[in-house]
């Protein structure tokens, strides 16, 4: 794997460049790097990056405004990305990042049932 990244490897040397600079040769690791994959390590990669997204996102509408954190979208945005981060991490065993994403995917499941029961009591009241 390091060979692909160092530019060492004979199928990046077959690559045009001028100066060292190899246009596209990110792209050509990137698209290898998926090929080479398991049906399995490609669901979890990919899993992996929905839930970046998804806890970038709302991270992201939070500061623009446009998202509460308050909201049930922006909690559920980070439980779901945090359980997709969770099957992430554990795959490639980087527990301490696990963990994180544990407690992280806790503090939106207890912030939910909260909301809901304030929901609830809002409700029977009327």
């Amino acid at each position: 794997m390091y060979l692909w990244f160092t530019g060492q490897h004979p199928y990046h040397r077959a690559l045009p460049c001028a100066n060292g600079f190899r246009p596209f040769r990110a792209w050509f690791v990137l698209h290898v790097y998926f090929i080479s994959m398991t049906s399995t390590e490609f669901l979890v990669e990919s899993t992996g990056w929905i839930g970046s997204a998804m806890v970038v996102v709302a991270y992201f509408m939070n500061m623009q405004g446009k998202l509460s954190a308050a909201s049930p979208m922006y909690k559920w945005l980070n439980i779901l990305g945090s359980l997709c981060l969770i099957l992430h991490t554990s795959y490639h065993g980087a527990y301490p990042s696990a963990a994180v994403n544990i407690i992280w995917a806790l503090i939106g499941l207890i912030a939910i049932v909260r909301y809901r029961k304030e929901v609830n009591v809002q409700t029977s009241k009327d």
